[in-house]
């Protein structure tokens, strides 16, 4: 009991000290220490980023997936800057089932490249602002080069992205054969209605919905808003709740998410 009381008396005047020394310390030995602590808070950042460069340097394309891009005619070197951002390997994108969209055809040919990512990547946005932030740039690179490079909700592999040749951006959701059986919405007519809009980038895909971007915000929110729920009512009965806040949103942000469940 007497050494636990002598401790906290020896934690207390210890307490008091630092508290006195803060308290008196000059101002030029406080911008000092913050200075230091700023420098060091640098150096470990760039310690951090370099070694993660140099893992990321190590990176290159096995022999299964070079094989798997010639089959394909695919550029290597585009393919090989997508897995430096995944950090997964390549996986043969199949072809989605043409009875039951939900699945892919084992059998079926391969129609292009597919990268897994974990799921707690999506996870920290509702609308996946993420894909655009990381691989934005890339997308517009493999646009260029005659590919389309999307989000893919696959059953065999789960969310990741994809790489197809394409010569628009709607291929993307040709592909994934996205429909809305529950409305009487087939792949064309999505593609249709979205091209009424100002859409230039398919962000991502599964095959009951589509995440879009938008060239410009809408100069005319209320009325996009009332068009998007007009054809995607679960936009606003399962995702925003009112047509007003989906107005609000449309107002601030050039992308979304429509759904049909």
């Amino acid at each position: 009991m007497f050494y636990a009381l002598s401790l906290l008396v020896i934690i207390a005047i210890y307490i008091v000290l630092e508290i006195i020394a803060r308290v008196f310390k000059s101002s030029d030995a406080i911008e000092l220490e913050q200075r230091h602590r700023y420098i060091m808070a640098k150096k470990a950042l760039k310690a951090e980023q370099d070694a993660a460069k140099r893992i990321i340097d190590r990176i290159t394309l096995s022999e299964s997936e070079s094989a798997l891009l010639s089959s394909l005619d695919f550029d290597p070197d585009l393919i090989l800057k997508l897995k430096k951002l995944t950090k997964s390997e390549a996986k043969p994108l199949l072809q989605i089932h043409h009875e039951d969209i939900t699945y892919e055809s084992p059998d079926a040919p391969c129609e292009g490249i597919f990268f897994p990512i974990p799921d707690a990547y999506f996870q920290t946005s509702h609308n996946y602002g993420s894909v655009i932030r990381d691989y934005g740039d890339l997308m517009d690179e493999c646009e260029s080069e005659g590919y389309l490079l999307f989000m893919n909700d696959s059953h065999t592999y789960g969310k990741g992205m994809a790489v197809i040749k394409g010569s628009e951006i709607w291929d993307a959701i040709r592909y994934r054969k996205t429909r809305a059986d529950n409305f009487g919405l087939c792949t064309e007519d999505i593609i249709e209605r979205l091209k009424t809009w100002d859409v230039c980038s398919v962000i991502g895909v599964s095959f009951d919905w589509v995440l879009i971007k938008f060239a410009n915000y809408s100069s005319d929110p209320n009325r996009l808003a009332q068009e998007i729920y007009t054809f995607c009512p679960d936009t606003v009965m399962q995702g925003c709740g009112t047509i007003e806040h989906l107005e609000d949103y449309l107002d601030v942000s050039d992308e979304i998410l429509l759904w049909w469940d």
